[in-house]
């Protein structure tokens, strides 16, 4: 293969690569975080589902997301190095939009690395199950 057509393969690769993401980006409600658990973005259809404008979104933490209320517990430090670490995890819970109303939610975690392997970004993928979900809280 010649240089230059290495160059037209990595090209289109990168090509499809944002076409992925723009359509991920049009379909998923996304969330990046930092490693520390930090928002830093979140997609027009995240801020939809959880009722934030960005800038607000922006001052959230992935424990004030999920309403865990004991970030220093070993279960809630444990999942969170695991996903910034880099397995990849996926859990049904509630996400609580500003106002305090749970959505109950399918979110996939995803760490994004450098190029030393490091994560600088955790990528959240949340899909609203609630219009199909049964929640225990069904019952009262």
């Amino acid at each position: 293969m010649t240089r230059d057509s290495l160059l037209i393969l990595q090209s289109v690769d990168r090509r499809e690569r944002r076409g992925v993401m723009a359509a991920l980006d049009h379909a998923q409600c996304l969330v990046w975080f930092d490693a520390l658990g930090r928002v830093v973005d979140g997609n027009p259809n995240a801020q939809d589902l959880l009722s934030y404008d960005l800038d607000n979104l922006k001052s959230c933490t992935h424990a004030a997301l999920t309403g865990e209320t004991d970030v220093d517990s070993p279960r809630y430090l444990t999942h969170w190095a695991r996903i910034r670490d880099g397995e990849l995890r996926n859990e049904e819970r509630s996400v609580l939009t500003r106002n305090g109303t749970e959505v109950w939610s399918s979110i996939s975690y995803a760490a994004i690395r450098n190029d030393a392997g490091k994560t600088r970004r955790v990528l959240a993928i949340i899909i609203d199950l609630s219009p199909w979900s049964w929640r225990p809280k069904d019952l009262k």
